[in-house]
C-alpha cells in the first residue's frame, strides 16, 4: 500500500501535454484507476517518494511520466506550545500535504525547520 498523501502535488505528461501539467496523487490514482493496478500505483508510490521520476509506457517508449512537483513544496510553521515546562516542542514544521510523514520540532522556528530538514535527509538516505 502506498504511502504517498493524497494531497502531494504532482506534474503528470503525456501525448497531450508534453511540459505537464499539475496534479495530485489522489486525482491521479482516481483518473487512472481503470488503467493501473493497485501494485503498480504502489510502484510509481515508491518511485515518488525516492525523489525519482517515473516514467510509464511499452518496451523502450515513454508514453508518459509523473514526478513529485518539488517546485510546489511548501513548508508550513506553527508556533504551538504544549502546557509543559519544556521548550524544545513549541514550534512545529511541517510539508504541506505530507503531514502524515512527520514533522520538526524546536525551541525555536529554526530548530523546527532544521529537525524537518534532518528528518527528511534521513528518509532519502533509507530510501523511504
Amino acid at each position: 500500500m502506498n504511502t504517498l498523501a493524497p494531497a502531494t502535488r504532482i506534474v503528470v505528461a503525456d501525448a497531450l501535454y508534453a511540459d505537464g501539467h499539475p496534479s495530485t496523487w489522489a486525482e491521479f490514482c482516481r483518473d487512472n484507476e481503470d488503467a493501473l493496478s493497485p501494485a503498480e500505483l504502489d510502484d510509481i508510490a515508491a518511485s515518488l517518494q525516492s525523489g525519482a521520476t517515473f516514467i510509464g509506457g511499452g518496451g523502450a517508449q515513454c508514453l508518459w511520466w509523473v514526478r513529485v512537483d518539488r517546485s510546489a513544496t511548501k513548508i508550513l510553521t506553527r508556533h504551538e506550545p504544549p502546557p509543559i515546562p519544556v521548550r524544545s516542542f513549541d514550534w512545529r514544521a511541517w510539508v504541506d500535504g505530507d503531514e502524515e510523514r512527520g514533522c520538526g520540532w524546536g525551541a525555536t522556528e529554526v530548530e523546527a525547520l532544521a529537525d524537518l530538514l534532518n528528518h527528511k535527509l534521513a528518509e532519502r538516505a533509507e530510501g523511504a
